[in-house]
Parts: C-alpha cells; sequence; structure tokens
C-alpha cells in the first residue's frame, strides 16, 4: 500500500482527465470509531477493507503546507522524506479532531505509526513533536 500511495502521489503515472488514479473508500463513522459490530470499509469496486486501513486524509494544499512544515516524519528519530510519509491526526479524527494542519503531522508508515497505533502519542511542544507510550498498566488492546 505504501508503494501504490508513493507511485500514486508521485506524479510520475499517467493521468486520465488531468487527475492521477486513487481509491475511493467509503466507510460509516462506527467503523472509523474502531466500534464493535461496525461494518467494514468498502473500497470502490475491490470489496471491504479493515477499518485500520480507512482514514481521512487531507486536501492537496494542507498536504502542501504539512511538506513545508514538517519536511518528513516527525517521529523521533526517523528520517523518511515528505514523500513516504502520510498526514496523521495528532487527536483522531473520529474522536473530534479536526484535518487541518494544526492537528495533522507527518508520519511514515514503518514501525513508529504502528507504534502510534499500539497506544503511543503524538503531541506537539514548543520543541517540536515527541511521542508519548501508553500509560504503564493500561490495557492499550
Amino acid at each position: 500500500m505504501e508503494l501504490a500511495g508513493h507511485a500514486l502521489d508521485s506524479g510520475s503515472l499517467p493521468q486520465h482527465a488531468g487527475q492521477c488514479p486513487h481509491l475511493q473508500v467509503t466507510a460509516t463513522l462506527e467503523t472509523l470509531q474502531g466500534l464493535k459490530g461496525a461494518p467494514a470499509a468498502e473500497l470502490e469496486m475491490g470489496g471491504p477493507i479493515a477499518a485500520e486501513t480507512a482514514h481521512r486524509v487531507p486536501a492537496s494544499a494542507t498536504r502542501r503546507a504539512l511538506q513545508a512544515r514538517d519536511g518528513g516524519c516527525v517521529w523521533p528519530g526517523c528520517d523518511r522524506p515528505a514523500s513516504w510519509s502520510q498526514a496523521h491526526h495528532l487527536q483522531s479524527w473520529a474522536q473530534g479532531g479536526s484535518t487541518d494542519v494544526d492537528n495533522l503531522v507527518l508520519i511514515c508508515r514503518a514501525p513508529p505509526l504502528e507504534g502510534a497505533e499500539e497506544g503511543w502519542r503524538l503531541i506537539r511542544t514548543d520543541e517540536g513533536v515527541v511521542a508519548l507510550p501508553p500509560p504503564s498498566g493500561v490495557d492499550t488492546g
């Protein structure tokens, strides 16, 4: 998925009607919130996909602003460039977080994002972005 997204976003693929090909994913709010019993997200012309794969993405102008501000993955110690990173909500969209520059950071799909999905949180401070581990003794599953 990461390779496909990178190729699609690079602008090097043929375009049809002035737009690079992209995938349409449809999901209910319950699916995005990860509620038990919620239906799977639907990939246009492709069938169901896991809720973890479906996520809200920013507008092109917002993505360009993130690339200019962050320069690449902001996870501490990661040096992947912006073209290999994706927008990540600091406060989850499904939990009321906005899809704007103030609530977004660039993060790659390498182990750091998997860590974020396992209870790690990213917060913005005056010094930059900080990764916080899950509180000890708290079940993140």
